[in-house]
């Protein structure tokens, strides 16, 4: 059985009014939202889990320009770098500035998701 909620999203104590979906499936929950903020992807980052961003490739530099629409999992962040798994890349995790994480992931309306055990 497979059950879907739509709500706003809360960020930093305020209620926005992005795209928010929740859904759960037999063994996990996914979470789907739009309007995404760092502190945002920390505070899941902090939970151990992993979390799907959508990105626009052009503003990332190990893209050489490359102008793409592309998922990334983001698996760590500091307050000036965030660590990503491309799966067009490398197997090992890639290093990349904030400000441009920011940028590539704004691009994409700053889209995430996360999928957890239940």
């Amino acid at each position: 059985m497979v059950s879907t909620t739509y709500e706003g999203v809360v960020q930093q104590g305020h209620i926005h009014s992005s795209c928010y979906c929740s859904a759960q499936f037999p063994y996990n929950s996914v979470h789907y939202a739009a309007e995404g903020t760092a502190e945002a992807l920390r505070s899941i980052l902090v939970q151990h889990l992993p979390v799907i961003v959508f990105v626009q490739t052009a503003e990332l530099s190990y893209w050489n320009g490359q102008v793409s629409r592309h998922a990334l999992v983001v698996v760590a962040m500091t307050e000036t770098e965030v660590w990503v798994l491309d799966p067009a890349m490398l197997s090992e995790p890639i290093c990349v500035p904030l400000e441009d994480f920011l940028l590539a992931w704004d691009e994409m309306d700053a889209t995430y998701a996360v999928s957890r055990r239940i």
